[in-house]
């Protein structure tokens, strides 16, 4: 209602103008054009503030993970370093997430020969991420 209560108090000026003061139509046309657009555009422009400050805090949070400083150092000597044949090997690998008490794996026990293709597959909660994770170093386990 108030979009068309605002084109009709737009025309009605519009109209005093032409007729009690003589003004062009045409330019009052373009002047009426050039309102509508800019107020549409305003309008538009205002109703996505709210998303605006939702995305900012949003960014903040997603910047401050990648900020945040890691436990692990890649360039550590610490650990074993010889690599055998190419395999990857859990030996008696203990691990829990450091915002849980449950710990998630127990004496984790799995060799991946060189040069072969796994699969983890199971239900829902059975450790496939975790072991993933493990094996890009997104977290550092406990034992083993």
């Amino acid at each position: 209602m108030i979009r068309f209560v605002f084109i009709a108090f737009v025309f009605y000026i519009s109209s005093i103008f032409i007729n009690d003061y003589n003004d062009d139509p045409k330019n009052t046309y373009i002047a009426v054009y050039i309102l509508f657009v800019s107020t549409l555009g305003s309008g538009i422009a205002i109703s996505q503030a709210p998303s605006i400050g939702k995305a900012r805090a949003a960014a903040v949070k997603v910047f401050d993970i990648i900020e945040e400083e890691s436990t692990i150092d890649s360039r550590s000597l610490k650990g074993e370093q010889i690599i055998k044949n190419g395999a990857i090997e859990f030996q008696n690998v203990c691990f829990k997430y450091p915002s849980r008490t449950q710990q998630v794996l127990d004496k984790f026990n799995m060799t991946i020969p060189s040069t072969r293709k796994i699969a983890l597959v199971g239900h829902s909660g059975c450790g496939k991420s975790t072991i993933a994770n493990l094996l890009l170093r997104m977290y550092e386990i406990m034992d083993g």
